[in-house]
């Protein structure tokens, strides 16, 4: 029989609004023991891990017996950890007495969580359950295609949702310069994968490997270190040689008096080889033409040499002019270098011979004085070369009277415009010629054409097999620019050693599918 206080207990307990509550079992083995645990299920339902965290509810500890009991089991889950209730191990409840506990659902990640209480003496069970939603991130360790040193490679790390929220990326960033992000997606969907696109520049030859530090809203795991390695390799070089030469390109004409030196002709084939060495020496990027006083036009094709073609080829040209015929301009050859630059326009004579930027050397070859006064034709000629360009003049005539007459006028022009004069009438004219070879230097800078575009950071430059370090390169010409104060001597071999940036292309991974 229940006492008068168990039924108004069992009343109440049967009108409230606690929902269903453990029967007591029919036999506790304790006589008159009667704890009740309600309600026999918490479920939290669904709940996002940031609110889960302050989900709590009451569980309500009832002593319907006739003795006083003390209650354990209560505060230990058994299942998931998520759950906690913040009591006391052991608990003593008198006759009638209840008492409520908190029990608070706090998952840390995307999960579903189940655990049992079992309180005893009663032997009750009380089930606790509840679902988790969050974003978790997960990613593999990534490896970037092989990369050539100096060359900036790409490669991709995919970042994948794998919990039930949307994952939002707040940052990243690489323990290696080595390494830089390109882009990344500020959020990921439930389920889904993005990309995170990177750059690689290896420094080195060899494996390459840093770490991504990610953080985003993943609360288990707010910080992400994903490993990343590539790997650097040398690329084939290309070597280019060039020979130091301060100076402009230089159009050079002969204007040869042929009517009155018969007898000289022979010391000017003797001296054009050492004359065209010594040009070629220069390196300087050269025109070269002969002209006889017959005529403003060569006598023959092809009419003027450079200085791709061979020193054959350019001793030809030049001989030709010495052997030529004379004619109305042997005492008047100014004239005929004024007249010879009116025929350098396209399908003229001399087309291609003279080029707005280069210097125009004119060297007169004569027996004597002009015929016409020089200041015409010198004015025309100035008119000609348009700086930073110059035109510069030099003779080869009698300074005795040993060979000729002195020609004052011709020796005039070539002071005023920092040329040579030699004697005509010296016994051989290699000295002159290699003098009128000698070009002076002209160029604020002097630059060198790569052949191919190359990796800015893979330029090296030699002089004379020397590192040297007093140079620059324009990247919108693609040339190597000597301009510094400290300059290779004049003649140098340099050399130029890069990685072409086909091998960056070529390195270079296909694009990601998305």
């Amino acid at each position: 029989m229940y006492t008068p206080a168990v039924i108004v207990a069992l009343t109440l307990l049967g009108c409230s609004t606690i929902g269903r509550w453990n029967e007591p079992p029919s036999d506790t083995g304790v006589p008159g023991m009667r704890i009740v645990a309600s309600p026999a299920l918490l479920d939290f339902g669904t709940l996002p891990v940031s609110e889960a965290g302050d989900a709590s509810a009451t569980l309500t500890l009832y002593n319907l017996g006739d003795t006083q009991e003390t209650v354990t089991g209560h505060d230990e889950p058994i299942g998931s950890d998520a759950f906690h209730i913040d009591a006391a191990g052991a608990l003593t409840l008198d006759p009638g007495e209840s008492m409520e506990l908190t029990v608070t659902y706090h998952p840390v990640t995307d999960q579903s969580d189940a655990a049992e209480l079992l309180i005893a003496p009663s032997k009750e069970t009380v089930r606790l359950a509840g679902v988790a939603t969050a974003p978790v991130l997960e990613s593999e360790p990534a490896e970037i295609a092989p990369v050539v040193l100096g060359c900036d490679g790409a490669g991709h790390i995919a970042i994948t949702n794998a919990g039930s929220d949307a994952l939002v990326l707040y940052g990243a960033s690489f323990e290696s310069d080595e390494y830089a992000i390109l882009s990344m997606p500020d959020r990921v969907a439930p389920g889904q994968t993005e990309l995170l696109e990177l750059s690689f520049t290896p420094a080195g030859g060899d494996l390459r490997g840093t770490t991504l530090l990610v953080s985003s809203n993943d609360p288990l795991r707010p910080e992400v270190g994903i490993a990343v390695s590539g790997l650097g390799y040398e690329g084939e070089r290309v070597t280019e040689f060039f020979r130091y030469t301060p100076s402009n390109p230089t159009d050079l004409l002969f204007v040869v008096a042929t009517g009155g030196m018969t007898q000289q002709v022979d010391k000017a084939l003797e001296a054009l080889p050492g004359f065209v060495d010594t040009l070629r020496g220069t390196n300087v990027d050269y025109h070269v033409a002969a002209l006889s006083g017959a005529s403003p036009c060569p006598s023959s094709s092809p009419g003027w040499a450079e200085l791709s073609d061979t020193s054959l080829q350019t001793q030809v040209v030049l001989e030709r002019g010495f052997a030529g015929a004379s004619g109305i301009w042997d005492h008047d050859l100014l004239g005929l270098a004024s007249e010879a630059m009116l025929s350098t326009s396209s399908g003229d004579c001399l087309d291609g011979f003279r080029r707005s930027d280069a210097d125009l050397h004119v060297i007169v070859v004569s027996d004597g004085p002009s015929a016409a006064d020089v200041a015409l034709p010198e004015a025309a000629l100035e008119l000609v070369v348009a700086a930073p360009a110059r035109l510069r003049v030099s003779a080869l005539i009698p300074t005795t009277i040993r060979c000729g007459s002195l020609a004052p006028d011709y020796a005039g022009v070539a002071e005023r415009h920092d040329g040579d004069v030699s004697d005509l009438c010296d016994a051989e004219w290699t000295s002159a010629f290699q003098a009128f070879a000698t070009v002076p230097e002209g160029r604020e800078s002097v630059r060198y054409a790569l052949a191919e575009a190359p990796v800015p950071s893979t330029i090296e430059v030699l002089a004379e097999g020397v590192p040297f370090g007093a140079w620059s390169w324009d990247s919108i010409v693609n040339e190597v620019v000597f301009d510094e104060e400290t300059v290779p001597a004049l003649g140098a071999e340099i050399t130029v050693r890069y990685v072409s940036a086909v091998a960056c292309t070529a390195a270079l991974p296909a694009s990601p599918p998305r």
